[in-house]
């Protein structure tokens, strides 16, 4: 060996005496040997050859090993114009006689996927959202009832009372939660923000975003058509309506810690501040509840129309792994390679709700045993058998 190099004889010696004879030859060949041919008079062909009897511990194998020559790179050393007759413009002949796997499927011009299905009906939602964004405020027709009241008792009002009725709060902030735990919910949160500024409209309401989902993060505001970077105060003594899950879905409590700062900050302002989750009541934090007003976004969930003051409460939290329903929805959807978000809907809206709710859904999003990419999951490796056999036990119904 004329230069040196990173693996030497004595390598192939170790390997000798650790593998014994029978693996030589396959790895003399990984660390760069191959055997020489002898000729008939016992002469190798190359002088770079190793020639003689290899021996270490007592054994003994007799061959001929040499240095695997450089690689041969390619390049262009002529060129020249085809003839017309050189030129081939048939398949061969192996293309033109092979058959096809499967026969060609394409889909109808007119062909669109079905709509999303939605978390909850607009008719049910729309009246929380006025009633969590809104306020009693005083209107101009008089209220007779009070008015013969305080007169019946001597009383002489300085002010004609007015009817109060029910509106939208003067000020109004919301804030919405782009964790990507919640992806399969962002265009939920779109869909009811858009309505929303159409049946409200946008003066004195203001839009915050967290793109990470964290409060202590980076926060976007909503202006003039387009998010920028930012933070926006709360409004002093209005109302706040939190689209996201206080980060009660995690499996750790980062991000509810965070979320029970942003809490007491929005308690100092003086603030009611409802919280429309995607998240069922048996995962919630009963310390978050102190400074928020929760309600489930589902479609079998009761939504409050009345509100009083945050209240500790203590909840048993049940942890989204033990989730029987999500179970369920990954064993019905084993036989795909893709699952997107609103095929994930579709499936689960396919179970009666007490089986599979919103919970189902974010837990079979999240689970360890598939990965999440920003527009679909996929099952891992070790979990498609685990869950096919599963499919195969479920009910024909």
């Amino acid at each position: 060996m004329g230069r040196q190099t990173l693996v030497s004889r004595a390598d192939l010696l170790r390997c000798l005496a650790q593998q014994g004879e029978g693996r030589l030859e396959e790895m003399a060949v990984t660390l760069g040997y191959e055997r020489h041919p002898v000729d008939v008079n016992g002469k190798h062909s190359d002088d770079d050859a190793l020639s003689g009897d290899i021996g270490f511990d007592g054994i003994h194998v007799s061959g001929t090993v040499t240095v695997t020559k450089k690689p041969c790179f390619f390049h262009i050393t002529a060129q020249h114009r085809l003839e017309p007759e050189e030129i081939v413009t048939e398949a061969p002949r192996e293309f033109r006689e092979a058959e096809p796997l499967l026969e060609p499927i394409s889909a109808s011009a007119d062909a669109r996927p079905p709509p999303r299905p939605e978390l909850m009906s607009w008719s049910r939602l729309w009246p929380f959202l006025k009633s969590a964004l809104g306020s009693r405020r005083t209107g101009k027709s008089l209220d007779l009832p009070r008015t013969v009241a305080l007169i019946a008792r001597g009383t002489l009002p300085r002010r004609l009372p007015r009817k109060r009725r029910e509106g939208w709060a003067a000020s109004a902030q919301i804030i919405i939660d782009y964790a990507p735990s919640l992806l399969p919910f962002w265009s939920d949160f779109n869909a009811a923000l858009a309505r929303l500024r159409r049946l409200r409209g946008e003066g004195g309401l203001s839009v915050v975003a967290l793109p990470e989902g964290d409060p202590n993060g980076r926060w976007k505001r909503w202006e003039r058509g387009r998010w920028r970077s930012g933070r926006e105060a709360p409004p002093l003594g209005g109302r706040v309506l939190v689209l996201g899950d206080l980060g009660c879905l995690d499996r750790d409590d980062a991000r509810r810690r965070r979320w029970l700062w942003l809490g007491r900050e929005l308690a100092r302002h003086r603030c009611r501040t409802v919280a429309l989750m995607p998240c069922p009541a048996r995962w919630w934090d009963g310390q978050l509840l102190r400074f928020y007003l929760p309600a489930c976004w589902d479609r079998a969930a009761r939504l409050p129309h009345r509100w009083g003051a945050p209240a500790e409460k203590t909840l048993p939290i049940r942890r989204a792994e033990q989730d029987q329903g999500a179970e369920r929805l990954l064993a019905l959807l084993a036989s795909l390679v893709r699952v997107e978000p609103a095929l994930l809907r579709a499936v689960r809206h396919l179970l009666p709700a007490e089986e599979a709710d919103v919970g189902s859904e974010a837990a079979a999003w999240n689970h360890a045993r598939v990965y999440p990419t920003p527009l679909a999951f996929g099952f891992e490796p070790g979990a498609v058998e685990h869950y096919r056999v599963a499919y195969g036990n479920q009910p024909e119904d």
